[in-house]
């Protein structure tokens, strides 16, 4: 009966008409006010609560804050204070822990603290980019350029907004409009004219603004004594009239000149410095208008990052223009073509390397076996993050790359692998004189002393097992390796049948000789005698593989600087072997379809004639092309990516 605005009489009718028996007025006024009372407490409960609601949607949940430089007129640095984050308060009111987020609460403050916090921020934030200021302009409303200087032991000097100065005079001049009707709208706009004209005309004038504010107040009264001739026609014609106070007369009331001398004389001539030094906030404001265009103060975009988003847009326009999102957009497009391009040429890739692995009715074909044939992969060296450095030496029956290993030695931190090796071949009189090393009837002799040998197959199987000990797979480090020792350790594992599985315990090589030509240019000799003498002050036993391996371990454990240069240096474990591939491309040298120097980079790549074939048969000239301008993850391209040369090798290898 309540909700729905019934009395007693319409209920009654109502009852009536459908023939139910009527309710006497005591036994309704009874009910209501049982029921009044109940819904007297129920509002209450209701008021109070959209009470403190609308208490705590009247304090501002997020603020922002720009520094714009005076000079371009462009943000320098903004700041975004918040104190709410939806993906927070959900997980809160489930009662669940927060999912990993970009979380947009960062203050925990009062609002009003909010604006202090992001000057504060914004300063200290342009200092640590190496920027010095020397002065800030901003409103009197708060207590952010104190803070600064506090907070961040710096000088600063404070400059007013003009705009803020005028709104609060003209506040002050409002509040005693309806003390005095000569105050009239037109007046006071007249009095803020004058005030703004008084400040421009004395820039960096303290005097000025002194007299001028006198000047202001006296002249609308009639007295002149402070006015100027630039300025004041009555000082020329004292029958002149005023445009803009009524009837043309001065103002009168000397109970409202008391009032516009407390305003502008009293309290503002104190701060003559600070007027004749203001500066402009309005580039600030026009961005405000920018950000309140992306996000509208009647939408809630605070609890998340999207407001932070929209205030960067807002920047990007401010300081680029429209044409900013062009710009960018122009560039992830072209970044998107290049993903697409990249993913493009890395399948084409992959499918010259693999062949034909899927096609229809392949399997019932009379010849696939070229089909089958994979092309080698290009090894991409890595580093683990402590990766073991195992330096070893060999020494040898000659001089070429056939000789026979006759010791060989490991050397790490703390293992050390060493063991002489009975060779099948005479140890040469010059490299007897350079190792000390002689082997006769079954026995081998280091300085005429006898010393203990055993088979090749014996000390490589030794020497596998001590790679195997490490958890990462360690990368062997020898000088002047890449042209001598890692090729005559190829000879002698291949020839045992060894080194496939050699290979699996190891990262790569590195050349210390390389290595220390890149660190230290320009030296006469990079021999390792004359680099550990220079480097470590220090003379060895030269020429026995252990004592070599020590001296070099030493000088590139603190001279090498290897992990700047690892990835850089380090060349596959099958480099030796794919060495052999140069003889492939004699005939393509021979021709001068290649560069001797382009095709030892094809072969120490893996790659051989044959594989440049395939990739023909394969997808033409393109599948040629993908398989050449391959490239790393550093950007090195595996043979070469000229135009001319690949159509040059092309043409040599397509056959009809």
């Amino acid at each position: 009966m309540l909700h729905v605005g019934l009395g007693e009489t319409q209920l009654n009718n109502l009852l009536a008409s459908v023939n139910l028996h009527y309710l006497s007025v005591s036994g309704l006024k009874t009910r209501e006010e049982e029921v009044g009372a109940a819904l007297e407490s129920y509002a209450e409960e209701s008021m109070t609560k959209y009470l403190n609601m609308e208490s705590n949607l009247q304090e501002n949940t997020h603020g922002c804050a720009s520094l714009i430089g005076q000079k371009t007129g462009k943000v320098l640095n903004v700041k975004i204070k918040s104190k709410n984050c939806r993906t927070c308060d959900v997980a809160k009111r489930k009662g669940i822990v927060p999912k990993d987020h970009k979380c947009s609460k960062n203050h925990t403050g009062s609002s009003k603290g909010m604006e202090p916090a992001l000057v504060v921020d914004m300063i200290r934030d342009v200092i640590d980019k190496g920027v010095n200021i020397k002065e800030i302009a901003g409103d009197d409303d708060t207590t952010g350029f104190q803070r600064a200087q506090n907070v961040l032991k710096i000088k600063l000097k404070k400059r007013s907004d003009k705009n803020h100065i005028k709104k609060n005079i003209s506040k002050q001049l409002y509040a005693i409009k309806k003390n005095y009707k000569e105050l009239s709208q037109r007046v006071i706009n007249y009095i803020m004219q004058n005030f703004s004209y008084m400040v421009a005309q004395n820039k960096k004038n303290t005097e000025g603004v002194t007299t001028g504010l006198k000047a202001m107040v006296g002249h609308i009264f009639g007295d002149h004594s402070f006015c100027n001739t630039k300025w004041c026609v009555f000082l020329e014609n004292p029958l002149a009239k005023f445009s803009k106070l009524p009837y043309g007369k001065p103002l009168q009331n000397p109970e409202l000149k008391k009032e516009l001398d407390r305003i502008f004389i009293k309290k503002l001539s104190i701060q003559a410095e600070k007027l004749a030094n203001l500066a402009s906030t309005q580039t600030n404001e026009n961005l405000n208008q920018i950000l309140a265009t992306k996000a509208p103060k009647y939408k809630h975009y605070s609890a998340s990052n999207s407001l932070s988003y929209r205030f960067s847009a807002t920047v990007a326009q401010k300081n680029e223009g429209h044409r900013y999102v062009h710009e960018k957009t122009r560039k992830y497009k072209r970044r998107r073509i290049e993903l697409k391009s990249e993913k493009s040429n890395s399948n084409g890739i992959a499918e010259v390397l693999e062949g034909t692995t899927y096609e229809s009715n392949i399997d019932i074909e009379d010849d696939i076996t070229d089909q089958l044939e994979e092309i080698p992969t290009w090894k991409q060296i890595t580093a683990e993050e402590n990766f073991p450095i195992i330096v070893f030496d060999l020494e040898t029956t000659g001089l070429s790359r056939q000789s026979d290993i006759v010791q060989i030695a490991a050397v790490t931190e703390n293992e050390t692998f060493s063991a002489y090796v009975m060779p099948s071949k005479k140890i040469t009189p010059q490299a007897s004189d350079i190792t000390k090393l002689a082997f006769f009837d079954g026995q081998m002799y280091y300085d005429e002393v006898p010393v203990e040998s055993s088979p090749p197959f014996e000390v490589f199987t030794n020497l596998i097992a001590f790679l195997s000990k490490f958890p990462f797979k360690p990368t062997l480090v020898g000088h002047n390796i890449k042209t001598f020792d890692c090729h005559i350790l190829y000879n002698q594992l291949n020839k045992l049948k060894m080194w496939d599985e050699f290979c699996l315990y190891f990262n790569g090589f590195i050349d210390t000789r390389m290595l220390f030509r890149s660190e230290y240019p320009g030296r006469q000799s990079y021999k390792q005698c004359d680099l550990v003498s220079d480097f470590l002050g220090e003379s060895y036993d030269a020429h026995n593989a252990l004592y070599d391996c020590k001296s070099l371990f030493k000088l590139v454990q603190l001279h090498g600087n290897l992990a700047s240069h690892f990835c850089k240096h380090t060349f596959d474990g099958m480099y030796p072997k794919y060495c052999q591939n140069d003889l492939s491309f004699k005939a393509l040298v021979e021709n001068k379809v290649m560069s001797k120097q382009l095709a030892k980079k094809a072969a120490s790549t893996g790659l051989c004639k044959k594989h440049f074939i395939l990739s023909i048969q394969r997808n033409g000239i393109d599948g040629l092309r993908a398989l050449l301008s391959q490239k790393n993850s550093s950007g090195v391209v595996r043979v070469t990516a000229s135009k001319s040369i690949i159509q040059k090798v092309y043409d040599f290898c397509y056959v009809k």
